[in-house]
């Protein structure tokens, strides 16, 4: 099964692992800060500034990757931007914090594209 997928579905897969791993982080570096945002009313309670709006803006990120990748394994064909766009957010990502997660985006952004160039099928 494994070796049988193409590098549309690996990057597919592989956008899950680092959606997956994003919200596993994510909850367990704030496990305190659920708890202080539920005994504020949820609602308007992450907006701080500081470590809740973070955690906040760093769990939505993670849905998003999650999103993407589920349009990357149900597409039939790439829109052509999108692996430049992953690769765009893998370096500008990087760069500005090169301690992070953000080099894993360079993987799906190769698959991606070495996928459009064999398939020769890419939408615009």
């Amino acid at each position: 099964m494994l070796l049988s997928m193409d590098s549309k579905t690996w990057a597919g897969w592989t956008l899950v692992g680092i959606g997956l791993l994003h919200q596993a982080a994510g909850v367990v570096l704030s496990l305190g800060i659920f708890g202080d945002v539920v005994a504020d009313g949820w609602v308007n309670a992450w907006a701080d500034g500081g470590a809740r709006e973070a955690t906040f803006w760093f769990l939505i990120s993670g849905f998003a990757f999650l999103v993407i990748a589920g349009l990357v394994l149900a597409l039939d064909r790439i829109p052509r931007w999108l692996p430049a766009g992953l690769a765009g957010v893998a370096l500008f990502g990087a760069l500005g914090y090169p301690v992070s997660g953000m080099w894993l985006f360079f993987i799906p952004a190769a698959l991606l594209h070495r996928h459009s160039r064999r398939a020769g099928q890419m939408a615009s």
